[in-house]
């Protein structure tokens, strides 16, 4: 009997007093729970304003590299830079083997025999430069008879004209430049370029075109030696040809 009158009692509170809110909840609308007289079922109330936003937290961890993307797209070719400086001269290189000979103007004689090659051609007169003797004598086309420079005197650095007979080279002392001595007509040339010295040279005697040799004291300008040649003879006239 008294337990009973306990469950009335507590029915009779609940029904009484109502089911107990929720005080965290002051917007939920109550409702009686009638397996559970002191609890309320709530409904859901309006959407109430939103609150201020709350603080930023800290910053997480680094996560860890993510794998290996593709290949992108190749770019656009981007605008030509400016021209960089100039490198340093490289080193010589080995010298190359000689060539082919090329063609050049040779000169014949009627009967076919070889005079030179030409370095010069005037109206009736061929410069030409003999290999055989390495001159260049001036013939003349029609006769092919050489025609040289000539010297009437020799100067000798001995005092009885004896040794090595000498000229004065002038302006522009040549060895490829042929004399004729006239007092016995000679021919006379020097050998290379030591033959000539720009040096001044004293000379003790000379031989003119008598045949005399005559005692002398004076300096002789651009001496260049001679030496005895002989000039080829060759039948006229004369022929150019390419070969």
């Amino acid at each position: 009997m008294k337990k009973t009158l306990v469950i009335t009692s507590t029915i009779l509170f609940a029904s009484l007093v109502g089911c107990v809110l929720d005080p965290k909840n002051p917007y939920a609308q109550k409702q009686y729970n009638p397996h559970d007289p002191l609890q309320c079922e709530y409904e859901q109330g309006e959407i109430g304003p939103q609150g201020d936003p709350g603080l930023i937290g800290p910053v997480g961890q680094q996560g860890s590299m993510g794998p290996e993307g593709s290949v992108g797209l190749q770019g656009s070719v981007g605008p030509q830079g400016s021209q960089g400086l100039t490198g340093q001269q490289g080193f010589t290189g080995p010298q190359g083997l000689i060539g082919p000979r090329g063609p050049s103007l040779k000169v014949v004689d009627n009967n076919g025999f070889e005079v030179g090659y030409v370095t010069l051609a005037v109206i009736g007169t061929l410069h030409i430069f003999d290999p055989n003797i390495n001159k260049i004598i001036r013939y003349n086309y029609y006769t092919a008879k050489a025609n040289v420079g000539e010297t009437n005197i020799l100067y000798y650095i001995s005092t009885d004209c004896s040794g090595t007979p000498m000229v004065g080279g002038g302006d522009n002392p040549s060895p490829y430049v042929v004399l004729r001595f006239n007092g016995d007509n000679k021919i006379y040339s020097p050998n290379d370029y030591s033959d000539i010295s720009s040096t001044p040279v004293a000379v003790n005697s000379s031989l003119e075109n008598d045949l005399l040799c005559r005692n002398m004291s004076g300096q002789l300008q651009f001496p260049t030696k001679l030496y005895q040649i002989g000039l080829p003879t060759f039948t006229g006239p004369l022929r150019v040809i390419i070969q």
